[in-house]
């Protein structure tokens, strides 16, 4: 069994160039938000937060379950930047 804290950057890479694969990868926002919340080391949380950014940087079809499920709030408490 892979780790999570392995395929969060595959997903990231997953949405970098383009939208197609954003509805599959829509099941992966409370996964990476949770992380966010998580006692997880530093680099883990800036992963999921990249991997986030990444399911917003060719549409914006995914940002309300990001904003939803608390991901900006996270960002905002932890001063993770994207």
């Amino acid at each position: 069994m892979l780790k999570p804290t392995f395929c969060f950057p595959q997903v990231g890479n997953a949405a970098y160039h383009n939208d197609v694969l954003y509805e599959e990868l829509r099941r992966c926002i409370p996964q990476l938000t949770k992380l966010l919340l998580s006692a997880e080391e530093d680099k883990t949380k800036v992963n999921a937060a990249g991997a986030l950014s990444n399911l917003v940087r060719n549409s914006n079809a995914l940002c309300e379950d990001i904003i939803s499920q608390g991901a900006m709030q996270v960002r905002q408490h932890n001063r993770i930047h994207l």
